[in-house]
């Protein structure tokens, strides 16, 4: 797509959400980099927080531990074209936040309302610039409820497993389909009976399910809803 067709998408968001292993992250990514947008890894974020918690041996339900976090916070997070590269100061914790202990934590502090508070208002500002694609399992219903293109991600559980199965395969990280079989229910369960940001489609989301479909498919199929969404007969200039 040349670069001068994509400028009527200049300044658009995109928000994708859907449950774990529905292929949100990989997907995000693919639109962003087709679209010449920013992607922003909301999880990531999250991560970091857990990251910082650890280090710092913080309790996130500790009104003081909570302001040393924020009032300390020296996270940058940017997308190199192959990950999200995130640093503290001049640390590189990409790495770091992203093993089984940080991935379970991140969960964790994501149900506590100062923390999401945070966190939200560090991504709604980066939202205002527009020219960004987030995913998340709230990014439609309370990150971004005006964003001009809305998606949510589904694929039946078990596929959701085997994907998680194989991502965790090539990391080097032991596991098997029924372990995470299992632990995509536990996380279902807790994503959409959460009080604070619960897994949610939008009304106005456009559902995409990619149990049938390799990734290059289910890029595809998102992508033509993003266009649609987004020529200018479509169009009524929300955003956030």
């Amino acid at each position: 797509m040349s670069a001068g067709k994509l400028k009527i998408y200049a300044g658009k968001v995109i928000a994708i959400d859907g449950p774990a292993g529905s292929g949100k992250s990989t997907i995000a990514r693919k639109i962003a980099e087709r679209l010449g947008f920013e992607y922003l890894d909301t999880g990531a974020m999250y991560r970091a927080v857990a990251w910082v918690m650890r280090e710092e041996k913080l309790d996130p339900d500790k009104l003081d531990d909570f302001e040393y976090m924020r009032n300390n916070w020296n996270m940058t997070f940017h997308y190199d074209g192959t990950r999200t590269v995130v640093h503290d100061g001049s640390r590189d914790i990409s790495e770091d936040i992203r093993n089984e202990e940080i991935t379970a934590a991140s969960s964790a502090v994501a149900l506590r309302p100062r923390v999401r508070e945070f966190m939200v208002a560090l991504q709604q500002q980066r939202i205002a610039r527009g020219s960004v694609v987030l995913e998340g399992r709230d990014t439609g219903t309370i990150v971004a409820p005006r964003a001009h293109v809305k998606i949510f991600l589904v694929a039946d559980p078990r596929t959701r497993a085997e994907r998680r199965f194989l991502e965790y395969m090539r990391n080097g990280i032991a596991t098997s389909v029924e372990e995470q079989l299992e632990k995509m229910a536990e996380r279902d369960r807790q994503d959409s009976g959460r009080s604070i940001g619960p897994l949610a489609k939008a009304p106005d989301a456009i559902v995409v399910d990619t149990t049938e479909l390799n990734i290059e498919e289910a890029v595809e199929a998102v992508l033509k809803v993003c266009k649609t969404r987004m020529s200018p007969a479509t169009t009524s200039g929300g955003r956030q």
